[in-house]
């Protein structure tokens, strides 16, 4: 598998190269151009598509209208347009198919569609797709692998999840609200805790977080703005990764029992402060939302800082914080104002629709790689928070657009829009100048509010160096008065406590002495009185000792009261200078933002702008180059008519030429045969005489030796022996003096036709000399205008190339691009049969356990449930084979999803797996065993097509299948069929979303 950049599992402090790219898949030409033709030889199939262009209407629209028609409205009327024209039905039944369900349709479902006359027959199957429980599981595995890509079990099991995914999309729970959950989870609530795997699958781990958080919930990934603002995108600043990382921070896993579930709790406390490692600039932040002000937090007094304090006697006691920072996370998500977080899910949900973002990859919005369309992604933005972030509703309305059902193809009248590119660039040019006047404003306005900022920051650091001091101060003042505080409050309250019944009592004795003196002769009156009277000056007594002290306190208290009053209104000034500092740096740092919004504005534009003009630019050259390759294809025709007359000629020469050389030779191959053959003639002729006279002679002598000799017998047999020989060589004499004249005669025939050939080799070979030199340089100009030609046609095809890219990215065409893992799963199992196989096989099952009563199947709801019940057992009975394929085509847990690789296990499953096998092989109703029973070759071939393409075949590929089937016997034409199959779910064209 290739590597992908980047391991979300890991936090990593290296910067990832974050440039604007497209993950567009861009097919070759034909791919675009040609018509689709499949052609069957020995088993081969290749598969080309054709897009035919059409013209779209203008659409006028208005902020009343629905959404689909503003959004074809600003679409049609960018400076690109719509270039291509309506997909076909079958086109759109795929792409609707594969966007909301996540699979192709069944070939009953095309059938159905196709047949369907109705002008309204899109919207209605919109409608009808969206409200099936298949669009509930393919949006929960949109989300499950968006947020969680791929992770396995961890804290949190998946099917507890996926079970909470598919609930919220059950509900149409809007996105805001579900994006609320995620984030404030804290999976104490054992019904709740499928919600809390997205923070436990990162470890809980805040830069982890941080960084997740950022990509898959606003758009942004600010890994490499965790140690300085990012080194190669300016919008992505230090203190926007810590302003999200300061809601995290204090979160953490509670897990005191390893052997139970882990929840999430948070810290009370925890402050967030940073610098640059390059540039060594600091700062702190409370929390923030990106585009957003710092929140204002409560200041929560010493020992209040809990609403459930943590207990060392009660381990599993998990502590809760009066003041939450990620319950302000998810109360901000929750209301759903933040620009960021809207924009991000209008943005994802039409990649999910349309094929790609409009801002590509999905999570780096920034200035530098801004939408498409910026002010299409505005409405988008704008719609989705009014329909209170409504997923169902805003998907239908992006697939209800003339912009999703766009073909793919690219218009045929290149030329004429080249013309009008070039008319367009001017005023495009014209704006990039404006825009970039603008930007050069706008960064000396960032300068200066950046300057600014930095003005006011400077005095906070020494201010907050005097708030310690001063706190010390107080502290140590506090220290002195707080002892002498106490004890004139116990001494105050001993007063008080003794003058309670003590002033009455002298009260009552000094109205007592009154009365008897007024009543002198009534000595029991005079006795009782001076008892009260004794009572009271004791009482007096004590309370005048009791004033004393504590008036002695009193002024030992307020000496040190004095003094604490100082150090505190030195530390209040100081306090209220900071804050007043603090307060205006942060005034100039959202200033500062302000204005770097404003920039960012600009550089979007002029960015969108760039590429626009960049896509008229080569459209603009395109007539240009069409014409160089015209006259350079009009040059090489007339370099090879100039041509074809001579070599034709040559050609006849040279065949002419190859046949007298070959005559030639055959003759001088007979001319030294006849020759050899006479020469060794000749040589018996004059040497055989001598040699005959020679063993004559020697015989006659050896014979009369013998008569002499008498009885000898070696010598006679010497003797008949040379008599023999000499005979023999009479006999050859003769015959070759008789064969002679015969040998001569052939000898000089043989020469003759030698000379002969030898004359008509030269005579040609002169004529091919002369049709050489004529030809040379003709062959060197058709050789001279090919090489202009291919240069022209390939120049040519890099500009249609381009093009094809441009206005992909930019939604002037269709996007063509791979199925996911889920979808080509799925649509391998529907095309194969697979599905309607294990249909019939679970309501079978479901017939013989539970039948329906003859009354229940007159009962709609019970019918309906039924219905429901046999898709989800359907479903259950085959999503293992389905998650074989994710194994295969799926990115590794914690990496991106949507990038599309290739790798051999992939290939060997599609070329020879087992399980593909036995799809295709016939049986229990799958499309093979349909294809089978079928004798009309028409017939066979729209039931392919339409099973696995979703389209009608052909003329030329109904008659390759008929061809390719032909006179084959019973078993060979059922491993045709399942060849003929094979190469079709092996195509491009089944493979990729066009």
């Amino acid at each position: 598998m290739v590597s992908h950049p980047g391991n979300l599992s890991v936090d990593m402090h290296v910067c990832r190269r974050h440039t604007s790219y497209s993950r567009l898949l861009i097919l070759p030409l034909l791919f675009l151009e040609s018509s689709v033709v499949v052609r069957l030889r020995v088993g081969v199939l290749l598969v080309v598509t054709v897009f035919t262009a059409v013209t779209f209407p203008v659409v006028e629209a208005s902020a009343a209208d629905p959404l689909h028609v503003q959004v074809d409205r600003l679409v049609t009327e960018s400076p690109l347009g719509l270039v291509s024209g309506t997909s076909t039905d079958g086109e759109f039944l795929r792409r609707l198919y594969l966007a909301v369900l996540g699979r192709i349709p069944s070939v009953e479902e095309t059938r159905t569609f196709l047949a369907d006359k109705s002008p309204t027959k899109r919207a209605a199957a919109v409608d009808s797709l969206l409200g099936t429980p298949a669009y509930v599981r393919r949006m929960t595995n949109v989300l499950d692998v968006m947020l969680s890509e791929r992770r396995g079990d961890g804290e949190v099991k998946r099917g507890e999840w996926q079970a909470f995914l598919k609930q919220s999309i059950e509900s149409n729970k809007p996105w805001n609200i579900l994006a609320a959950e995620i984030l404030g989870a804290d999976a104490v609530d054992a019904k709740q805790r499928g919600r809390a795997k997205f923070l436990m699958d990162r470890g809980v781990e805040v830069n982890q977080m941080t960084r997740e958080v950022g990509r898959m919930f606003f758009g942004v990934d600010l890994q490499c703005a965790q140690c300085h603002n990012h080194p190669l995108i300016d919008d992505y600043l230090q203190k926007d990764y810590y302003g999200i990382y300061a809601f995290l921070n204090r979160t953490y896993l509670f897990k005191p029992d390893k052997k139970k579930p882990g929840v999430l709790a948070e810290k009370p406390t925890g402050g967030v402060a940073f610098s640059s490692v390059f540039t060594g600039d600091s700062g702190v932040s409370r929390p923030r939302l990106l585009g957003e002000r710092q929140l204002d937090e409560p200041t929560i007094a010493a020992g209040q800082e809990y609403k459930v304090k943590p207990d060392k006697k009660k381990k599993n006691l998990r502590p809760i914080p009066a003041y939450s920072r990620r319950e302000q996370l998810a109360r901000l998500v929750r209301d759903g104002n933040n620009r960021y977080f809207a924009r991000n899910m209008a943005n994802r949900l039409w990649a999910l629709a349309m094929g790609r973002g409009l801002v590509e990859p999905l999570d780096l919005h920034h200035s530098d790689n801004p939408p498409s369309h910026p002010e299409l992604l505005a409405l988008l933005t704008d719609h989705f928070v009014a329909t209170k972030y409504d997923i169902r509703g805003f998907f239908r309305e992006l697939v209800l657009t003339q912009t999703f059902a766009r073909g793919s193809g690219l218009p045929a009248d290149l030329v004429a829009r080249s013309a009008k590119a070039t008319q367009l660039l001017a005023g495009v040019t014209k704006s990039e100048v404006k825009l970039v006047a603008e930007l050069a404003a706008a960064d000396k306005r960032v300068e200066a509010a950046v300057a600014a900022e930095t003005k006011a920051d400077e005095p906070v650091a020494a201010l907050a160096k005097t708030l310690k001091p001063a706190n010390d101060k107080v502290a140590a003042e506090k220290k002195k008065h707080d002892p002498l505080a106490k004890a004139l409050a116990a001494a105050t309250k001993k007063l008080q406590d003794k003058q309670k019944p003590g002033l009455p009592l002298v009260e009552s004795a000094r109205q007592a002495v009154a009365a008897a003196k007024l009543l002198a002769g009534d000595k029991e009156l005079a006795g009782i009185v001076a008892k009260l009277d004794g009572r009271a000056k004791k009482v007096a007594a004590e309370m005048a000792a009791l004033e004393k002290d504590r008036a002695a306190k009193q002024a030992a208290a307020e000496v040190t009261g004095k003094a604490l009053k100082a150090a505190e209104v030195v530390r209040d000034a100081a306090v209220k200078k900071h804050a007043e500092a603090v307060k205006l740096a942060e005034k100039r740092a959202w200033e500062t933002d302000q204005v770097r919004t404003a920039r960012r504005v600009i550089n979007t534009r002029l960015t969108s702008t760039r590429r626009r003009k960049g896509t008229l630019a080569v459209l603009a050259g395109f007539a240009a180059k069409q014409k160089v390759a015209d006259t350079a294809r009009a040059d090489l025709v007339s370099a090879e008519k100039s041509l074809s007359p001579v070599s034709v000629e040559f050609a006849k020469v040279e065949t002419v030429l190859a046949k007298a050389k070959q005559e030639l030779a055959n003759a001088e191959t007979d001319r030294k045969k006849t020759a050899t053959v006479l020469a060794s003639t000749q040589k018996k002729v004059t040497t055989l005489p001598a040699v005959a006279k020679t063993l004559a002679t020697a015989a006659g002598q050896a014979s009369t030796a013998l008569k002499t000799l008498g009885e000898d017998k070696e010598l006679a047999g010497i003797t008949k022996t040379l008599e023999e020989r000499s005979a023999r060589l009479n006999s050859d004499l003769a015959a070759a003096r008789k064969v002679l004249p015969g040998q001569q005669s052939a000898a000089t025939v043989a020469a003759k036709r030698a000379a002969t050939a030898r004359t008509a080799v030269d005579k040609v070979a002169a004529e091919h000399a002369r049709l050489s030199k004529q030809r040379a340089p003709l062959l060197a100009a058709v050789g001279s205008a090919r090489v202009k030609f291919e240069a022209a046609d390939g120049a040519l095809r890099e500009t249609l190339r381009k093009l094809s890219k441009a206005w992909s990215e930019q939604f002037a065409i269709g996007t063509v691009g791979p199925l996911s893992p889920e979808q080509l799963g799925w649509s391998l199992l529907e095309a194969t049969g697979q599905v309607g196989r294990q249909q019939q096989s679970v309501v079978a099952e479901l017939n013989k356990k539970s039948p329906l009563k003859p009354a229940d199947k007159k009962d709609m709801a019970k019918l309906a449930a039924r219905k429901l019940q046999v898709e989800q057992a359907t479903y259950d009975k085959l999503k293992g084979a389905v998650g074989s394929i994710i194994t295969l085509y799926g990115a590794g847990s914690g990496q991106p999803q949507n990038d599309f690789f290739a790798t051999i296990d992939q290939a060997l499953f599609m070329a020879n797996g087992g399980p593909l096998k036995g799809w295709l092989a016939p049986g229990g109703g799958n499309l093979t065993e349909r294809l089978g029973k079928m004798t009309d070759t028409k017939k066979l071939a729209e039931e392919l097509y339409l099973s696995v393409l979703t389209r009608l075949p052909t003329d030329e590929e109904v008659a390759d299948v008929g061809g390719y089937l032909k006179g084959r016997s019973k078993d060979k034409r059922s491993a045709a069929i399942q060849e003929i199959a094979w190469a079709l779910l092996t195509s491009a064209e089944f493979r990729f979303n066009h």
